[in-house]
């Protein structure tokens, strides 16, 4: 099987184009100001970000923090309802966005 899927950009990968840290890259990502970064860096960090097309690892995130920000549905009536594409719909934005 061949397979066509780039590799994914990692943090090690935007640290070695901007000249930095894996940490120096994460303190920047997770914008932590504490941290005395120079802006000249964090420019070049948010520079190499956007020129590798880096996007954090969610299920890394996930596990890491014990949190997924998914809310799940089980039912097994719902979907024979009238109503149930629009609740669906609803359901898709943030809780507390859907208005009814």
């Amino acid at each position: 099987m061949q397979q066509n899927m780039k590799s994914r950009v990692t943090m090690k990968a935007v640290a070695k184009q901007a000249g930095v840290s894996q940490t120096t890259v994460s303190y920047v990502i997770n914008d932590v100001t504490s941290a005395n970064i120079p802006e000249e860096t964090r420019q070049r960090v948010r520079d190499a970000i956007k020129e590798l097309g880096y996007h954090p690892n969610a299920a890394a995130r996930e596990m890491r923090t014990n949190r997924s920000h998914l809310i799940g549905f089980i039912t097994d009536e719902i979907a024979t309802t009238p109503f149930a594409g629009k609740f669906l719909k609803a359901r898709r934005m943030r809780p507390g966005q859907a208005g009814n």
